[in-house]
C-alpha cells in the first residue's frame, strides 16, 4: 500500500475515548488477573460534531502507542473509569494484541477493592474497558464513502473495571479527564488494497459490511 500524502490537515479537542477489554486469566492467590485492552478491531462510532457514523481503527504497533504510561507500573486501574482500585503492574504488545497484567491490593486493605476483586473472581463482574486518548488520526473515505478513522499516535491512559460493557459511543466525561487535542489528517479515497484491507476487518468484527 503506498503511504498517501494529507490533502487536509485539522486539530480538533475530544474527550477521553474508551473501548470494551476482556479478562484472559485470574490468579486468586496473587489478587492478579491478566486483560487484552486491545486487538485493533474496527468499531462504529458517531462524530462529535457532525453526529456522522464512521469507522475506527486502532493501529496496533510499537510505532503507533505510546505505552509509556500504561507500562510505567504505576497506571491506575479503577472502578467505573473513578475510583483507583488497584495498579497496571505490567502491560506490554504482543503481536496484533495489547495486554496488561493488573494487581489489587493485599486483602483487607481496602473494602471496597476486595469486593471488586471478588466479584472478578467469581466471574460476576465480567466488563473490563479501556480509556485512550487519540493523538491523531488518519481519515479518508473508502469506495462506498464510509468515513475511516485509523487512530496511527495513540496513548491508553488506564484501564477500569465496569458494571457494563463499554460502549463504542462512549467517552469519560470531559469534566473527569478533561479534553485532549487530536490531529486529523484527511487522505485521498482509497480504492485499492487499503479499502479492502479495511472491509475485511470490518466484516471480521460483526459490522455487517458486505
Amino acid at each position: 500500500m503506498k503511504h498517501q500524502k494529507p490533502t487536509g490537515v485539522e486539530n480538533r479537542s475530544i474527550p477521553l475515548l474508551v473501548r470494551e477489554a476482556g479478562v484472559t486469566s485470574i490468579d486468586g492467590g496473587r489478587r492478579t488477573f491478566e486483560v487484552i485492552w486491545t486487538t485493533g478491531a474496527p468499531v462504529l462510532r458517531r462524530d462529535f460534531w457532525t453526529d456522522e457514523l464512521f469507522v475506527e481503527e486502532l493501529v496496533v504497533s510499537p510505532n503507533a502507542i505510546r505505552m509509556e504510561r500504561l507500562a510505567s507500573g504505576a497506571a491506575p486501574f479503577l472502578s467505573e473509569h473513578w475510583r483507583g482500585m488497584g495498579v497496571v503492574e505490567r502491560a506490554w504488545l504482543d503481536g496484533s494484541q495489547g495486554r496488561a497484567l493488573i494487581r489489587f491490593p493485599k486483602a483487607g486493605i481496602d473494602a471496597d477493592a476486595d469486593r471488586t476483586f471478588a466479584l472478578i473472581d467469581d466471574g460476576i463482574r465480567k466488563n473490563v474497558s479501556v480509556g485512550y486518548r487519540v493523538h491523531r488520526f488518519e481519515q479518508e473515505r473508502d469506495a462506498d464513502n464510509r468515513l475511516v478513522r485509523r487512530a496511527v499516535d495513540w496513548e491508553p491512559y488506564e484501564i477500569s473495571s465496569v458494571t457494563v460493557g463499554a460502549d463504542p459511543n462512549a467517552r469519560v466525561r470531559s469534566e473527569d479527564r478533561g479534553s485532549f487535542d487530536c490531529t486529523f489528517e484527511t487522505r485521498a479515497a482509497t480504492i485499492g488494497t487499503a479499502s479492502i484491507a479495511t472491509r475485511m476487518r470490518m466484516r471480521a468484527a460483526g459490522l455487517g459490511i458486505a
